[in-house]
């Protein structure tokens, strides 16, 4: 499973609550700080967000990034669908670019050719090829 397919995952057993899936999938190599793709909050936002408090605390234990670390709050004003005020557009498209930037990766295939192109210079940027 790709590391997008995994995050993904993740979020969706996070938002149900199911400490089971959410177990498995950090075992099969999900990042604990996956943030959501379509409203940038991460899967610990989501678990405290849900009341999932068993599955916060393994997100916690596996390496989650506490909100404060972070800098951004857990609750938010933010409209459902916008991104967290803490998370700039860029540092979205730059963990889209770690996640799928990878060697033979068709970014442009993924996400269409405009964001594509803003993930392949977001990528560059962070390898100091700007």
């Amino acid at each position: 499973m790709s590391l997008v397919a995994l995050g993904m995952a993740l979020i969706d057993a996070v938002k149900s609550g199911d400490r089971s899936a959410v177990e498995s999938l950090l075992e099969s190599g999900a990042d604990p700080n996956t943030a959501d793709l379509f409203d940038g909050l991460t899967a610990l936002d989501h678990a405290r967000r849900g009341g999932h408090d068993e599955v916060a605390r393994l997100l916690l234990d596996r390496g989650a990034s506490p909100a404060e670390r972070r800098g951004s709050a857990p609750e938010s004003s933010t409209a459902p669908g916008e991104p967290e005020a803490g998370l700039t557009r860029e540092a979205l498209l730059a963990q889209l670019a770690a996640m799928i930037g990878g060697p033979g990766a068709d970014v442009a295939a993924c996400l269409g050719a405009d964001v594509a192109g803003q993930v392949e210079a977001v990528a560059k940027k962070g390898r100091g090829k700007a």
